[in-house]
């Protein structure tokens, strides 16, 4: 409420009511929270390469998930998704888990998916790539549809590893994985709706994160059958 002039180049000023409830902070954050959409992942497993190659590999796996991120966040801003996600690392103690153990603890963290797999450093006429073979394990599933594991490989030259280019060299599977395990769970939401309104909304939006994903899929893609038979699944349980 006043004005003046502050020699100090870095300062941040933030203004709050005096009386603001601090429930309603909470209940912003908590709505912000609801909004995140979570993929988890595993350290890869490292193979191949000399020890230049093997510091490449723990690089790259120590960067692969900003840049995954990046990969599918700028995917659905392409496709107009709005939508907040994350790629987190899984905890210690369930990197290793099995498959049972694995879903129950991403199903409980009400997790998009959770992505495991291992790269190899090899060279090609003289050149070194990285080759990555991915899974990516989608986690919401309905009573009669479950996708279970989508794979991504990916190649990647050695020197468009950098920081610039990493994203740009992923596959674009990655973000059309991503697309088709939103509509999924969106699904999933609709038919724990109790409130028949809200339940249609979220059929319909599943049904428009799909559309927008298979206008961008090529006719050869393997994702086209999965977002066709979710499509058919989605038309039958929203006929009231």
């Amino acid at each position: 409420q006043r004005r003046g002039v502050f020699g100090i180049d870095d300062l941040e000023v933030r203004l709050e009511a005096a009386a603001a409830p601090q429930t309603d902070t909470n209940a912003a954050s908590a709505a912000h929270e609801d909004d995140l959409r979570r993929i988890y992942h595993a350290a890869y497993a490292l193979y191949g390469g000399d020890a230049q190659g093997a510091d490449s590999l723990i690089a790259l796996n120590e960067r692969l998930p900003r840049h995954l991120r990046r990969g599918i966040i700028t995917h659905l801003q392409q496709l107009h998704l709005p939508v907040n996600v994350s790629v987190d690392e899984l905890p210690g103690e369930v990197q290793q888990a099995d498959s049972v153990a694995l879903r129950a603890f991403a199903r409980k963290e009400n997790a998009l998916a959770v992505i495991k797999g291992e790269a190899e450093w090899v060279t090609e006429d003289g050149a070194p790539v990285v080759e990555m073979a991915s899974e990516y394990r989608v986690i919401p599933e309905l009573p009669e549809f479950r996708p279970g594991t989508l794979h991504v490989d990916d190649r990647i030259p050695a020197d468009q590893m950098r920081p610039s280019q990493l994203s740009r060299n992923l596959s674009k599977t990655w973000g059309g994985s991503t697309v088709f395990a939103l509509a999924l769970y969106e699904t999933q939401e609709a038919l724990r709706e109790t409130d028949d309104i809200r339940r249609q909304a979220r059929f319909e939006r599943a049904e428009q994160i799909l559309k927008a994903q298979e206008r961008d899929l090529p006719a050869d893609d393997i994702l086209r059958q999965q977002i066709r038979d979710l499509a058919s699944f989605i038309a039958g349980a929203s006929q009231p």
